[in-house]
């Protein structure tokens, strides 16, 4: 595969190695295999978000739930952080699974390497509430804090999974409404192509523990009879002219590695300012773990969000003083 343009591909830190190979070979117990059940898989979330492996949040952050008319979800923070950089964040779970619990490591690390807070969002999922419900969700979150007052250039969109697509989703629905707009977005190992048609899919399929009938279990699941080539479900499908800029994050052994690429392609072509970051060797939603590479992308993301948010805001202010 040829490197794109805006793409840096990262070698891993050598010390991961065993861990790696650990998180894969514990991922590999369970065999790639259609069908969903929801109530079975929440049920078995706190069993896969403990341990060692998994990345916990940070220390000294705090944590508390906040309910706003549309949607909920909760704010992570310093005591003594600024409201100058505000995170939206997104977990995954393939629209089916996830929890706040599940997005508390990465959502929190990104709050403490900006100096920031995050707004965690408690989207609904399916198979109750189907495609597009975690989309309007996400776009609810951001409308309700622009509502009390918090400027979209101090808020930068972040995901994970499908969360990462959602990222982009939401981007575009805010578009369409005519709204302004955030000062850029994180998709980190985003899925953002739910006809599954990229390569990768067979060609990481050993080295990662995403296995694609499962995945599109879950895709049949989350669009309940919805065409997986909606660019709200898939937004590499999109008209993705006039988003703000991307910072995307994806393992390079990962078998959603071809979406990140293809988004990457997709915005290069529609003139957004995209970076892509391809950690070799990594596998699906890395930073999740508890690796040296991980926290490196943790900290290129957090140098992303800052600078967005300080390019948006002086592009405001140049407005306002013309």
């Amino acid at each position: 595969m040829s490197l794109l343009a805006c793409e840096t591909r990262i070698a891993p830190d050598p010390r991961d190695k065993p861990l790696v190979e650990l998180i894969l070979a514990e991922g590999k117990k369970t065999p790639d295999r259609s069908g969903v059940d929801a109530a079975a898989l929440r049920a078995d979330n706190p069993n896969r978000l403990g341990g060692e492996l998994i990345r916990q949040p940070v220390a000294g952050m705090t944590w508390f739930d906040e309910k706003f008319p549309r949607v909920s979800g909760e704010w992570i923070q310093r005591k003594d952080s600024p409201a100058e950089i505000n995170i939206i964040y997104f977990h995954g779970g393939a629209y089916v699974r996830g929890s706040l619990k599940q997005g508390r490591g990465i959502a929190s690390a990104l709050a403490a390497k900006t100096n920031g807070r995050t707004f965690s969002v408690d989207y609904r999922q399916a198979p109750e509430d189907p495609f597009p419900a975690a989309v309007d969700d996400a776009v609810a979150a951001y409308q309700e804090l622009v509502s009390r007052g918090i400027a979209p250039e101090s808020i930068v969109l972040a995901g994970d999974s499908c969360g990462g697509g959602m990222v982009v989703s939401a981007m575009l629905k805010l578009r369409e409404l005519g709204e302004r707009m955030p000062a850029g977005g994180v998709p980190i190992s985003p899925w953002v192509d739910l006809t599954l048609a990229g390569a990768s899919w067979k060609e990481n399929f050993d080295t990662d523990y995403v296995g694609p009938l499962f995945v599109k279990s879950l895709a049949k699941t989350y669009l309940a009879g919805a065409d997986p080539r909606h660019p709200l479900a898939s937004p590499i499908f999109a008209d993705l002219r006039g988003l703000p800029p991307l910072f995307i994050v994806s393992g390079g052994a990962e078998t959603l590695h071809s979406d990140a690429v293809a988004l990457a392609e997709a915005t290069e072509r529609a003139g957004v300012r995209v970076q892509l970051q391809t950690y070799l060797t990594m596998g699906h939603v890395f930073p999740m773990f508890n690796l040296h590479t991980a926290d490196l992308a943790i900290s290129n993301a957090a140098e992303f969000i800052v600078d967005a948010v300080h390019t948006a805001e002086k592009s405001r202010n140049r407005v306002l003083m013309d």
